[in-house]
Parts: structure tokens; C-alpha cells; sequence
């Protein structure tokens, strides 16, 4: 197992967006990851997020929960 980093990029040339690149395990262990994002969520109130899964080895149901939940945030946002 490696563990999941992630690593959130600004989009300069759009307001409120961020690529997410995923590198490692994205699993039942990468709960301070998964906080990065929540909060993220929380301080960017129409956010728009492109997530980045090249560098991904594993995901579990626990991740796509996660991606499903974010999804779901981001629509109620009007991101």
C-alpha cells in the first residue's frame, strides 16, 4: 500500500477552480486527505474541482463514496 498525497493547484485562469491530483492508495487510511477537501469545500463556496486519477494506484468503496459525496457538494454550491 502507498499512501494516498494529494496535491491541490489553483487555476489561475479560472476563479474557484483547483485540480486535485491523487498519487498513491486512496482508501479507509487517507482520512486527513479527504479533510483537505472538505475544507477546501467549505471555504470556497462555488468551487469546481477537476480531479486528476493518473497517479491513483487503488481506490476502495470508501473513496468512491467520498468522490460521490464531493460531487454532490460541489452541485449544491453552484459549482
Amino acid at each position: 500500500m502507498q499512501k494516498l498525497n494529494l496535491n491541490i493547484q489553483p487555476q489561475s485562469d479560472l476563479p474557484s477552480a483547483y485540480v486535485v491530483t491523487f498519487e498513491g492508495d486512496f482508501d479507509g487510511y487517507a482520512k486527513e486527505n479527504v479533510t483537505e477537501i472538505e475544507k477546501l469545500l467549505e471555504e470556497t463556496p462555488n468551487a469546481k474541482l477537476v480531479f486528476d486519477f493518473t497517479q491513483l494506484n487503488f481506490l476502495n468503496s470508501y473513496a468512491i463514496g467520498h468522490l460521490v459525496a464531493w460531487r454532490n457538494t460541489v452541485a449544491e454550491k453552484g459549482g
